[in-house]
């Protein structure tokens, strides 16, 4: 479980209920332990070890912010900034101007930095900007599908644009999160691997049974 379950005031109650009713164990990752789990992607994408990357993982609740100097992972943060928040207008501004501060003091004036995103929604936008896996994706096509997707209700985006119900709302917030870190980077454009955080788990899982 993450963010949702981090916040939850009553999450020893859920965890202890689940566990009664079906015998399932649940783990509450920690923002850092998530931040690492994406990170650990980055060595099964075998990137360029010369060139500077921000990972993007934004979620329902929370973003995932990771820095990669050269091969070598200099930073990473949770931030609570994530689609669901967005929808329900639970996002603080103070931890917007926390995420901006650490761009700034980590990120920001980065020689050559490439961003990579992921999760379902900026692979759904990739996917609708007619891409190709090994194409990226600039800010301005971003900005062109959130114009299209946003002019339309939700109802239009299901059955004029084919998204999942689950996929139709959270979309929208997506798109403006992804735009808001691009721009405080002057990033101008975007990698979309099909990976994260579940990808990660299964690669830790492998890596400790092997």
């Amino acid at each position: 479980a993450t963010s949702a379950m981090r916040d939850a005031k009553n999450r020893n109650e859920v965890l202890s209920t689940i566990k009664a009713e079906s015998a399932i164990d649940i783990e509450v990752l920690t923002g850092e332990a998530e931040a690492e789990l994406i990170y650990g992607n980055y060595i099964s994408q075998q990137l360029d070890r010369k060139s500077n990357y921000l990972f993007i993982d934004v979620g329902g609740g929370s973003t995932e912010l990771t820095y990669i100097v050269r091969g070598t992972r200099l930073k990473s943060q949770s931030f609570n900034i994530g689609t669901v928040r967005a929808l329900e207008q639970k996002i603080q501004k103070k931890t917007w101007d926390e995420l901006k501060h650490w761009i700034i003091e980590h990120v920001k004036g980065s020689d050559k930095l490439i961003a990579i995103g992921t999760g379902g929604n900026i692979n759904t936008v990739f996917k609708m900007a007619g891409k190709k896996p090994s194409d990226k994706i600039t800010l301005r096509e971003i900005e062109e599908q959130f114009e299209l997707i946003s002019s339309l209700s939700y109802e239009e985006r299901i059955h004029k644009l084919k998204l999942k119900p689950d996929r139709a709302d959270v979309v929208v917030p997506a798109c403006e999160i992804y735009l808001k870190i691009l721009q405080m980077c002057s990033i101008r454009e975007m990698m979309v691997p099909k990976i994260g955080l579940s990808d990660g788990m299964i690669l830790k899982m492998f890596e400790e049974h092997t």
